[in-house]
């Protein structure tokens, strides 16, 4: 799935078997923005990465069965005044944003 697909309101679901997604409370240093200081970062990466997480990350670990819903997009202005486009996500309770390269992930459910 591509970013440009994505819909307001689309129920996703992450599409290999071999991936989980959870919550990451570690922002990345590039994304220097207000933003993703208050959200929690989406992070889909393969399954064995999820005996590595801290005890606070694994309570959100999501599996292929799990919904995701996406619920649109919100621009932002870093410090250093570039532009960065965050796709907020729904899961489990939680409000975070996932990164474009992650999208390719998921599958409409």
């Amino acid at each position: 799935m591509k970013c440009s697909e994505l819909e307001v309101g689309m129920i996703l679901r992450i599409n290999d078997t071999h991936r989980r997604g959870w919550f990451s409370n570690k922002s990345r240093r590039t994304l220097d923005t207000e933003l993703s200081q208050n959200l929690l970062r989406f992070v889909v990466s393969p399954s064995f990465i999820v005996h590595f997480l801290q005890d606070d990350e694994k309570a959100h670990v999501l599996g292929e069965e799990d919904v995701i819903i996406y619920a649109g997009t919100k621009k932002t202005k870093t410090k250093k005044g570039r532009t960065k486009t965050f796709r907020i996500v729904y899961t489990s309770g939680n409000v975070g944003y996932i990164e474009g390269r992650d999208i390719r992930y998921l599958s409409p459910a």
